[in-house]
């Protein structure tokens, strides 16, 4: 759909830039009304030339595909010399509707940088004056949008009156008294906060919701509203089918801004009114009569076909009064506003939460009750309409008006009142509705770089697109894309280590820049004139084009009125006229950058802002500048492009000092001065794109210089990075095309080509290591100081490079195209606001997902945690063929001591294929001394009718708590059982208490609680994939609360061991150092290891140390499987850990042991000292600086 739209104004828009520059837009959106749109016109006509004559005008007409008869008319009307014409229609179906064509207008008008008027095609008899009375609230109240008020009588506006009117003052604040139609003013300044809305255009608002769109847009961004006496309004009457399309829109239009901003409106709003001080009121003017007798007959008609729906959506009481007025025809239609208000409020709610009927049904249904209200309130003025027939007829509509004015003001109050009751009734709903947790992934491309996002987005199509999806194809690209440069371009053979393969790379590297000294950039970087050299060979070679930045004589100008003083010092001048006798204006500005203190700076950010125009900008080449270290010393670093240097045009270069350079430096001066050449291109094509636009250009220039730097991966800024590394690597593509063809450069060309296929990939290794493949990444961290391997949080290319494709794939499957990803951040760059999530910008739905990101994630670069001792007399449990229930697996077993006595609870499957839990007994925790026969706890109700599985224990106050999984078939659940200490020494099973399932619904596993309350609250661990997630709650009743919930951390960035999900294990250890939790992860491959995480003691959700290692992983032969034997290969899963002898806080020298399913087959055991597990430099940490 907007791929359709940009498709349908895109020559359009080339027209208005050819057009030039414009004051006024007025916009009239049209289907076929050949017979009025030439008096709208007229009407224009003389309304320009009467109230605007030294402005210059342009009469914007978007029509229907059916519109050629009146787009004819419109182009065959002379107009005068200061008024142009833009007249089309759009083509595509798709895009077909009044509020695509209000959209197109909208657009025309922001590219010219004007305010905008907008007139209906059907007005009979338009006043000329309208023009001006809607600009004069712009002009003199600085109104962003103006709404007309106009006089018509009281039966004019029912969907307005009884529909909008009382919604827009409950939920927006705002008593809207004027007409709703299509005339109104919107300022130039206030368009561009329409325009950032495209991806929420749906199908409604792209026709006749648009209106209702354009005021509740408005509101919520809290916008200056004004209203205008416009007198009278004339149009052609619409037939009745038209009238319930535009109520069916406007209806859907409504309902769903409500259910989006419900952020706004939930804290209670101040009711306001625009202050109406502009134009004139007049009488009510029409006289038409309407027969609301025909609005009962579709009333009762409508009751019969829907009485269903009305049965099963309103309460009881309503329905029976609905029922009444349908059945008895003799009496009074008495059809109450307070009728009204709860049939509003409660198909309000259907149409938010009901799943049982479509909207479409839920709307379509409201529409006969509607004809009833608007029936019904006929039918209350009906006594005065009597009462008054002998007056004067003036007098008679006078009369009528004011007290229809009164009952609807009494409507509006009887909409507020009850406003309180539906907010409740809302919250009970949205408790009802809303999943038990926050349906968000957790993901990583570079280690320690999360992005937490929905689990799934919905398409412009409704289509469902899943977002680990998206992930994994892009992960298994790269991976792909890794392997073939490593061991096809690279030769490096398989079976290599990590570490091999980094060595390899770095090899690489080093022949690169061999080969760059030798070939291209023979020039000494030490000297000045070697650097001038290496720079001219860089310009001369890398493929560019020019830029677009300050005019030499502006920044001559410029530069008299702030000269710079360090620099002048510095370069022992007196005034600028001398510096400028050696150095160009623009090379001056430039340095300034370097020399000057940042008040200096925003001095020059200032002045751009408030007085640059289009005009003192103008395209030119790109130019270097190379100056000496000594000089400015800053120059040396090789840091970001400078923004004086951007709005100058100069790449500013200078030698390298004694000492720095790192192993790469023809690399790193080639890359950078590449990198900033192209920066200087797209930075000048935006500012080329902001002077079409004209309006706020100075202040859009200095806002896209300094809304840089964010923390979000998906940032404006980082997303726009990106792109500028993506044309490097493609131009680098063309200069190895190139040198493949020349002699002597052969070599090197191949070397730029390698280099340009692998400039964006890394890969995360299953031991942890990290390894880069990005020139740019290796050149510029040796640069930089580094030593041995670029570090991950060293990394933006490939950081970016990730997030990028991503967030394009992503926003491709639900709808959108990069051109337009691209003008989103170009919008956000002139708003100053770069530093945004894309992604939240994009997919409203992201908000809800980042509130429950990570408080903090566990730094990669840890030290190793030990290793668990296996017990060298495993499996310590075998399944057991003569006891069907546990005939063919036994695994992942809990663990609890009661008495000097370690109870074993596992999981047992046989047969039947249903897990039962069983028992085993040991006193030393090694030797199973005990067995039972029979399970213990067993599949009792529907919710685990195929399984009970994967127990974990915690005792409290003098109860065994198990939290298992329930299995279902269809989904699977935690669900939590309990019971006294008494009861389960003495074996009485029956006692088990099931409390039932803590997130009804959900799929979710591995939970595990802490044995103590945390500031009076209890502590739930669980997995809901990919991530461990954390929740609390008062009470251990259940289901669980649907609140306080939170990712505690997430699986590792890609072949990492615990890279494609993890799981709590078993229950938390308590130690001086903290909660010592063992889980487990999973990784491309499906291999299940035990990794170690340790928790603060009095914070749960900080996590302190993370192992980078995994501290066991499937080795033995009962672990890996044996086909045909195990269930499952490659797998060590612990749901059971305790300390081997019985203490409260464990100390170094104390021992654990960890019980584990191996290959869902058998059970293990292993253990080891708290001083082997947890690392020396993470035991010496002091709270304050643990990570």
């Amino acid at each position: 759909m907007k791929a359709e739209y940009q498709k349908s104004i895109r020559k359009a828009l080339q027209e208005a830039s050819r057009i030039g520059e414009v004051d006024i837009v007025i916009g009239i959106p049209f289907y076929d009304e050949v017979d009025t749109i030439g008096d709208v016109i007229e009407a224009v006509k003389e309304g320009v030339t009467a109230s605007f004559p030294d402005e210059r005008g342009l009469i914007c007409c978007v029509g229907a595909p059916t519109g050629n008869e009146a787009l004819k008319a419109v182009e065959g009307i002379p107009l005068p010399a200061r008024l142009s014409r833009l007249a089309f229609l759009m083509q595509s179906p798709l895009v077909n509707g009044k509020g695509w064509a209000v959209r197109a207008i909208m657009d025309v008008a922001n590219a010219l940088g004007s305010d905008l008027i907008l007139l209906e095609a059907d007005l009979l008899n338009p006043s000329y004056r309208w023009l001006a009375d809607l600009l004069e609230p712009i002009k003199k109240a600085k109104a962003d949008l103006v709404l007309p008020r106009f006089s018509n009588p009281w039966h004019d506006t029912p969907i307005s009156d009884h529909l909008i009117r009382p919604l827009i003052a409950s939920f927006f604040g705002f008593e809207l008294l004027g007409y709703l139609s299509g005339e109104l003013a919107i300022s130039r300044e206030f368009l561009g906060t329409y325009l950032g809305e495209l991806i929420t255009w749906t199908a409604e608002v792209g026709r006749y919701g648009v209106d209702i769109w354009l005021i509740t847009r408005a509101m919520t961004t809290r916008a200056n509203i004004e209203e205008v006496h416009l007198g009278i309004r004339s149009h052609k009457k619409a037939p009745e089918g038209k009238r319930e399309v535009i109520f069916r829109e406007q209806a859907e239009v409504i309902f769903d801004q409500i259910h989006q901003n419900r952020q706004y409106w939930e804290r209670g709003l101040r009711l306001r009114r625009a202050s109406v001080g502009f134009g004139v009121g007049k009488d009510q003017g029409a006289k038409e009569k309407y027969k609301f007798s025909d609005y009962i007959i579709r009333y009762r008609r409508g009751f019969n076909r829907f009485h269903f729906l009305y049965h099963e959506i309103l309460p009881e009481e309503c329905f029976r009064q609905l029922e009444k007025l349908a059945e008895r025809k003799d009496e009074r239609f008495n059809f109450s506003s307070t009728l009204w208000q709860r049939i509003i409020y409660e198909f309000l709610l259907a149409f938010c939460f009901e799943r049982k009927f479509a909207k479409e049904d839920i709307i379509n249904a409201l529409l006969p009750l509607y004809e009833g209200r608007v029936a019904g309130f006929a039918e209350a003025l009906r006594d005065l309409e009597e009462e008054t027939k002998d007056l004067d007829p003036v007098k008679r509509r006078r009369l009528l008006y004011l007290e229809a004015q009164k009952q609807l003001e009494e409507q509006v109050t009887e909409f507020i009142k009850g406003k309180k009751a539906f907010l409740e009734r809302w919250d009970q709903k949205e408790r009802e509705t809303k999943p038990v947790l926050p349906e968000v992934t957790y993901l990583e491309f570079i280690p320690d770089v999360p992005l937490v996002l929905p689990k799934e987005l919905a398409s412009s199509t409704g289509e469902r697109v899943k977002t680990e999806d998206v992930y994994n194809s892009i992960l298994q690209r790269y991976r792909s894309e890794f392997e073939h440069f490593i061991y096809h371009k690279l030769k490096v053979p398989p079976g290599a280590s990590p570490f091999e393969i980094a060595e390899s790379i770095r090899a690489f590297m080093d022949r690169v820049e061999r080969e760059l000294e030798r070939s291209l950039l023979r020039g000494d970087l030490r000297s000045i004139e070697g650097t001038r050299e290496v720079v001219r060979t860089i310009f001369a070679n890398f493929p560019h084009g020019d830029t677009f930045v300050l005019r030499p004589e502006v920044t001559s100008w410029l530069l008299a009125q702030f000269p710079p003083p360090n620099l002048l010092v510095k370069f022992g001048k007196g005034t600028i006229t001398e510096l400028e006798r050696e150095y160009e204006p623009n090379d001056i500005l430039a340095l300034s950058g370097f020399s000057e203190d940042i008040d200096y700076i925003h001095k020059i950010w200032s002045w751009v802002a408030e007085n640059a125009r289009p005009e003192h900008f103008c395209p030119m080449d790109i130019k270097s500048l190379v100056v000496s270290w000594e000089d400015l010393p800053l120059i040396a670093e090789m840091k970001e492009t400078l923004a004086l240097s951007k709005i100058s045009g100069r790449v500013i270069i200078s030698n390298l000092p004694k000492g720095m350079g790192g192993e790469f430096p023809k690399l790193r001066y080639l890359t950078r001065i590449a990198k900033n050449i192209i920066e200087l291109e797209k930075f000048g094509e935006i500012w080329e794109e902001f002077a079409l636009k004209k309006k706020e250009f100075g202040s859009k220039v200095v806002n896209s210089l300094k809304g840089h730097w964010a923390r979000e991966p998906l940032s404006a800024h980082n997303i726009f990075e990106n792109k500028l590394q993506k044309i490097l690597a493609q131009r680098l593509t063309q200069m190895a095309r190139k040198f493949k063809n020349k002699k002597g450069l052969v070599t090197l060309g191949g070397f730029l080509e390698d280099i340009a296929e692998s400039y964006h990939l890394a890969i995360t290794f299953a031991d942890g290591t990290f390894v880069p493949c990005s020139a740019w990444s290796w050149a510029s961290y040796s640069f930089k100081g580094g030593r041995g391997f670029p570090t991950p949080l060293s990394l933006h290319v490939e950081r970016d490079w990730a997030s990028r494709e991503f967030l394009i794939e992503l926003y491709k499957k639900t709808g959108g195209n990069e051109d337009e990803l691209d003008e989103r951040i170009i919008e956000l760059m002139g708003q100053g606001r770069e530093w945004e999530s894309l992604a939240k910008v994009l997919f409203p739905q992201v908000r809800e997902a980042q509130e429950v990101s990570p408080v903090r994630i566990p730094s990669f670069e840890e030290p190793e945690a030990g290793r668990l001792r296996r017990f060298q007399n495993n499996p310590i449990l075998k399944p057991i063929k003569k006891h069907p229930w546990e005939s063919k697996y036994v695994f992942n077993p809990a663990a609890i001591r009661l008495k000097d006595r370690i109870y074993l609870l596992y999981r047992a499957w046989g047969k039947d294929d249903v897990s039962r839990i069983g028992l085993a007994m040991s006193s030393d925790g090694f030797h199973i001394e005990e067995r039972l026969d029979v399970p213990i706890f067993e599949p009792k109700e529907g919710w685990e009718a195929n399984g009970c599985e994967d127990p974990r224990l915690t005792l409290i106050d003098g109860r065994i708590y198990m939290l298992y999984t329930a299995y279902s078939s269809l989904v699977a659940q935690i669900a939590m059982a309990s019971i006294s200490v008494d009861d389960f020494l003495e074996g009485r099973w029956g006692k088990w208490e099931r409390h039932g399932l803590l997130f009804p619904g959900h799929s979710d596993k591995d939970a595990i609680l802490f044995p103590e309350r945390f500031d009076g609250r209890y502590v739930l661990y669980h997995r809901t994939a990919p991530s461990i997630w954390i929740s609390f709650s008062d009470s251990l009743s259940l289901p669980w609360p649907r609140k306080d919930h939170r990712i505690l951390v997430g699986p590792r960035a890609g072949m990492m061991w615990d890279g494609v999900k993890i799981g709590a294990g078993a229950p938390p250890i308590k130690t001086k150092y903290g909660w010592l939790l063992i889980y487990h992860g999973v990784d491309i491959d499906y291999v299940y290891r035990l990794g170690l995480l340790l928790a603060d003691l009095k914070d749960p959700g900080k996590i302190l140390y993370r192992s980078p290692n995994p501290i066991l992983e499937p080795q033995k032969i009962y672990e890996v499987g044996k086909e045909g034997v195990s269930q499952v290969p490659n797998v060590v899963f612990t749901c059971g850990a305790l300390p081997r002898f019985d203490k409260e806080v464990l100390d170094d020298d104390d021992e654990i042991i960890v019980y584990y399913g191996a290959a869902d087959t058998v059970i293990a055991a292993a253990a080891a000292k708290v001083s082997d597990l947890i690392p020396a430099e993470v035991r010496k940490r002091s709270p304050k600086t643990c990570i």
